[in-house]
């Protein structure tokens, strides 16, 4: 009965939230306008037993004011400061992070 996310998969929203809200609260401190954020995370598993993830990639969408050099400056404090869900994952797995700014 498919009803709801697995606990892998919450893995990954976990990592999705935390990272959104790191990243959008980072960007507005310095007063910058997010018009629009969207993020996907994509992941591949073992096949063998623990089936953990192998390799995670976060896409992240957005439309932003902010100048590339801050955006960057964000992202790397999400991912060595702030979101304690990067710091669990990518202790186990590669977890990159892909930014595709909307214009």
């Amino acid at each position: 009965s498919n009803k709801g996310a697995t606990p892998m998969q919450l893995m990954l929203i976990s990592l999705a939230g935390c990272s959104t809200i790191d990243i959008v609260h980072i960007l507005r401190k310095g007063r910058y306008e997010i018009t629009s954020y969207a993020s996907e995370v994509i992941a591949t598993r073992r096949e063998e037993m623990p089936r953990i993830f192998n390799k995670i990639t976060l896409l992240i969408t957005l439309e932003t004011d902010a100048p590339d050099e801050v955006l960057n400056r964000a992202i790397v404090l999400t991912k060595t400061k702030y979101c304690s869900a990067f710091a669990v994952l990518e202790a186990s797995c590669p977890v990159v992070i892909s930014v595709n700014r909307k214009t």
